[in-house]
């Protein structure tokens, strides 16, 4: 499981968009070996300072989450998203 997850609501989409983007707008190299978009927002991973990082939006909920594993490998973090990210 990752070190921390946080989660911000947003007013509306674009504003969970332009969130997402100036979170993921610097990464240059994906880690997670996924496209942008999901059906219900968008994924992105990356790795920093030995930690990896997952972002992701929920369209419907306006929210985009941040998960940080230390000591996990981009495609862990993404598993743990798959299948026991939650809450929603």
């Amino acid at each position: 499981a990752p070190s921390s997850v946080e989660y911000y609501q947003y007013a509306d989409r674009n504003a969970v968009y332009a969130a997402f983007g100036e979170l993921v707008g610097a990464v240059q190299e994906p880690g997670c070996g996924q496209a942008e978009a999901y059906d219900g927002g968008r994924l992105a991973c990356w790795k920093v300072k030995g930690a990896s990082v997952l972002a992701w939006t929920h369209d419907r909920q306006r929210i985009l989450s941040v998960a940080v594993g230390r000591g996990m490998q981009p495609p862990e973090l993404l598993r743990w998203w798959q299948l026991d990210s939650g809450p929603i």
